[in-house]
């Protein structure tokens, strides 16, 4: 019976562990359903953000610059106080929203949770 070259065993183990990860790592249906509904959750946050901020100027004087969490906040605070109309809940949806798509943070200071986030 002739013997295996080594390398041939080390390759067959590297295929195999590339296949399992590849199987491991296939996107299920529900991630697609998740996506889709993330998508759409984003569709509906701008279209607020849209509806609350462009009443007062375009949506690209807000977005041209990235702001932390607490400059976001800052912002809204500072709208609101020049007349910006709606709902607390609206507001905190903006806020969420602004931070996960215009959002910035300082990797070597911030939590995990605030980098995730963005």
């Amino acid at each position: 019976m002739p013997m295996r070259p080594k390398h041939s065993v080390k390759i067959t183990v590297v295929v195999f562990l590339l296949a399992a990860a590849a199987f491991a790592f296939k996107p299920s249906p529900l991630s697609a359903v998740h996506g889709a509904q993330a998508q759409s959750q984003d569709a509906s946050e701008k279209a607020l953000l849209q509806k609350v901020c462009a009443t007062c100027h375009e949506l690209e004087r807000v977005t041209a610059s990235r702001r932390s969490r607490s400059q976001w906040g800052e912002t809204l605070e500072k709208m609101i106080g020049l007349g910006a109309k709606g709902t607390d809940q609206e507001f905190a949806t903006i806020l969420a929203y602004l931070v996960r798509q215009y959002g910035r943070v300082n990797v070597n200071t911030a939590t995990a949770v605030e980098i995730a986030v963005i």
